[in-house]
Parts: structure tokens; sequence; C-alpha cells
């Protein structure tokens, strides 16, 4: 059976150092380690392009040292997209050399 976090002590997390799995809709994060992590660092170049069609802009995450990449790509078409804005985001492989599942969400 699963705890109920909203009735645990969140520094007596020894007793919930067990194994649960993490399945395709659930996000349980470790209570030992729970806030996030950034991916990568933010590169201040960002680049537009402008097209007759659409507008793009590509902002790059990297962090050569823990060997992180990513891209995020931001499209507006004022033409045909009245309201909308399409996020693509593009990430290297996430290392799981601690043998753990690992949960990516994107905030903005």
């Amino acid at each position: 059976m699963e705890p109920d976090r909203a009735q645990v002590d969140p520094n007596a997390t020894e007793s919930f150092d067990m194994d649960w799995s993490d399945g395709h809709y659930i996000f349980m994060p470790e209570w030992s380690d729970a806030l996030p992590r950034m991916y990568g660092k933010l590169n201040k170049e960002i680049h537009y392009q402008k097209g007759e069609l659409l507008d793009q802009w590509v902002i790059l995450q990297e962090d050569a040292d823990k060997g992180e990449q990513g891209m995020i790509i931001v499209r507006t078409s004022p033409k045909y997209w009245n309201e909308i804005i399409e996020f693509e985001v593009l990430l290297n492989p996430i290392f799981v050399d601690d043998f753990k599942s690992k949960d990516i969400t994107m905030n903005w």
C-alpha cells in the first residue's frame, strides 16, 4: 500500500526507502531528495528565425561537465495560428547511472 503523504512527517523518511515503481502516469519524487534540479545551463544566445509562414526562437540549455544538452524551440505563426504558441523540447539522454528512473517536467 502506498503511504499517505499528507499524514507523514517529512523528516521521518527511513520507513519509505522501499522501491516504489514509477508508472506511466505516476509522479512520485523520492522523499529524501524531492527538490527539482535544473537540466543544463541557459545559453544566453537565443536564435531567432523569421519565415514566410512562422517565426521561431531556438533556446539552448547545456552543461558540458554533466554532458547535458537541450533545445527548446518556440514557434508562432501570426498569419495562421492566431493565439497558438508551439513549444518543442529536445533533450540528450538522461543518465541513470544510479539505476533510478527519472521524471522530466518543463516549467514556464
